[in-house]
């Protein structure tokens, strides 16, 4: 069973709403960093490898169905991102950005399975407070 623990679902919440005002602002807010056009596009995998390391934060349960559950999310956030972006000024979708965006997920995975399996267990204590 998937679950989300509270305060770090809010956290991911607000990690969220932080990603939707960067991706789809304006065109020109982004020009004005004066950044190569080939360095933009990077900042896509950064983006989406922390969205993927935030959500596996938040989601509690078996690894099998928390990776799909996060993987599926993402990239479902890839797509909407990509396609809200053609409601925003000086923006276009790009398919390269969602392939950039799916990388960061990639990456995102990668380091948040080897957190969870390198992560030690700690022992909890049953009622009467002797530990499991």
């Amino acid at each position: 069973m998937i679950t989300l623990v509270p305060g770090r679902a809010a956290l991911a919440a607000v990690y969220l709403v932080g990603m939707l005002a960067a991706t789809l602002s304006s065109g020109r807010a982004i020009l004005g960093l004066r950044l190569p056009p080939e360095y933009l596009g990077l900042g896509h995998v950064p983006l989406f490898a922390g969205l993927c390391l935030v959500l596996l934060w938040a989601v509690r349960g078996s690894l099998s169905p928390r990776l799909w559950v996060v993987t599926i999310f993402c990239l479902l956030f890839a797509g909407f991102d990509e396609w809200a972006q053609r409601f925003v000024p000086d923006r276009v979708p790009e398919l390269k950005d969602f392939a950039a965006n799916a990388v960061g997920v990639g990456l995102g995975l990668a380091v948040g399975v080897g957190f969870i399996k390198g992560a030690p267990t700690v022992p909890t204590l049953r009622r009467g407070g002797s530990p499991r």
